[in-house]
């Protein structure tokens, strides 16, 4: 409840303020152009603030749904209050070059915009970034060790793995290495969210019957905190071809995801819901870090893994219930993370731009061949905070932020009635042709596109509700 309650808190607030500098956007090049504006509103419904200064034009007021707002500018239908004096016409947004409304209308997206580029850089340039990583040191009684520069401790119950290292068969040059020598190489990551620890998962129930082959992913809950290793592991049923062989990945992620998982419902188990008595092994891949640490600029990721994976121990460790409640391996995740470096801000800066761009570009186009399925409303925005949080803490947060910023430029662009493309069609409509747009046309077509609009929020919010119920 009290995680709910933050979320919708700082929903509300970073909504206000993309809503609040996108209006201010519209006022401040309005006035730059001396338009006069009879009001600046965040929000809809009734008003509980309405203030003025004291010789002032413009009412600023807040209002109890903080979902929207509005600049009413004298030339709008219905902007100026009953009774007012008007002002003069040069003042009004109708006497103005067509050039200088556009730049009005425009002015709201581009302030989303380049707040979500401002907004993207803070989050790469201010905060700590948590890593998932390829690989994660060991760490024993001798402490942790050093991989690409920051410490990436494991922590695990080095009696358990004693007597294989004992064992271990010398590596490089005659020299037996210890637990601290090593990573635990964590396999390929998938999509930024899951990594496959092993390919070839064998699932047996208490009489030793086999379930079936899986793949071990690991899917952390969250970053920013220490967790269970166990606990973040999900078998997915493996994929095989009319013939029983198993079906190739090797088109992608350098080579390195041999199977094709079958990621339905149907073909996922989490390590907590197996029943009594059931087990299954996964093979932890230990590389040797001196090993993986000679990388050279020149060295392509998957020559890296080459050389790493042909020098690695290889732990297998079996995973089973103990009397209705799964046994935890004793292997923790630590929290690892750093800042960036200015240069290495710039470069994620350079990332992330076209990617939060892209994203929604796609994912308006994805609408007319999939529908609402990959559309969220604020309530899944809202819901989504607590994983953004758990998985990046405020790094994610501001991301967050900047791509809801840029995700508002982009929707209030679109040539709907409503919105700001909208209102630049006009614009462009009555300028080539030479003709004003009635304004009966123009309010009936404002109140069919605004009741599209609420329509479709109320069936999004429908969908998130139902997608988090199930």
């Amino acid at each position: 409840m009290l995680q709910t309650i933050l979320n919708i808190l700082i929903m509300l607030v970073m909504l206000g303020v993309l809503i609040s500098l996108h209006e201010a956007g519209h006022l401040a090049m309005a006035k730059l152009f001396r338009v006069y504006c009879f009001e600046y509103s965040i929000g809809f419904g009734p008003a509980f603030l309405h203030k003025k200064r004291k010789n002032g034009e413009t009412y600023f007021t807040m209002r109890a749904i903080p979902l929207g707002g509005y600049v009413s500018m004298y030339g709008e239908e219905g902007a100026a209050p009953e009774g007012m004096e008007l002002p003069p016409k040069e003042r009004s947004l109708e006497s103005k070059k067509w050039w200088q409304k556009i730049l009005i209308m425009v002015a709201g997206v581009t302030v989303n915009y380049v707040l979500g580029l401002v907004l993207i850089f803070v989050a790469v340039s201010a905060f700590t970034w948590y890593y998932r990583g390829y690989s994660y040191s060991v760490t024993n009684s001798s402490g942790s060790v050093v991989l690409n520069g920051a410490t990436c401790p494991i922590s695990f119950s080095e009696g358990e793995y004693k007597s294989y290292f004992d064992a271990a068969t010398p590596v490089e040059g005659g020299t037996k290495y210890e637990a601290k020598d090593y990573a635990l190489f964590l396999g390929v990551t998938i999509e930024d969210s899951y990594s496959l620890l092993d390919g070839e998962v064998k699932m047996y129930d208490g009489t030793g019957a086999l379930y079936g082959e899986y793949a071990a992913v690991y899917n952390p809950s969250g970053l920013t905190n220490d967790h269970s290793f166990t606990g973040d592991i999900t078998l997915y049923a493996l994929k095989r071809n009319a013939t029983g062989g198993l079906i190739s990945r090797s088109d992608t992620m350098d080579g390195f995801y041999p199977y094709e998982i079958d990621f339905s419902a149907s073909g996922r188990f989490q390590v907590q819901n197996l029943t009594k008595d059931d087990h299954y092994s996964i093979d932890l891949d230990l590389i040797n870090l001196p090993i993986y640490g000679v990388r050279t600029p020149e060295m392509s990721v998957q020559e890296v893994f080459n050389k790493a994976y042909a020098n690695r121990l290889i732990v297998q460790t079996k995973i089973s219930s103990n009397p209705g409640a799964w046994k935890d391996i004793g292997l923790t995740m630590k929290a690892i993370g750093e800042k960036n470096s200015w240069n290495d801000a710039w470069a994620s800066w350079a990332h992330y731009v076209p990617w939060a761009s892209g994203a929604i570009v796609q994912g308006f186009a994805s609408i007319f061949t999939q529908g609402l399925s990959n559309v969220t409303g604020i309530i899944g925005m809202t819901a989504e905070i607590g994983t953004v949080m758990s998985m990046g803490g405020a790094s994610l947060l501001f991301l967050y932020a900047g791509l809801i910023s840029i995700n508002l430029a982009f929707f209030n662009l679109l040539p709907f009635p409503g919105l700001d493309g909208w209102q630049i069609l006009v614009v462009a409509f009555e300028t080539i042709s030479h003709k004003k747009m009635p304004e009966k046309a123009k309010g009936i077509a404002n109140m069919i596109g605004f009741g599209i609009l609420i329509v479709l929020a109320i069936v999004i919010v429908i969908k998130d509700i139902v997608g988090l119920v199930v």
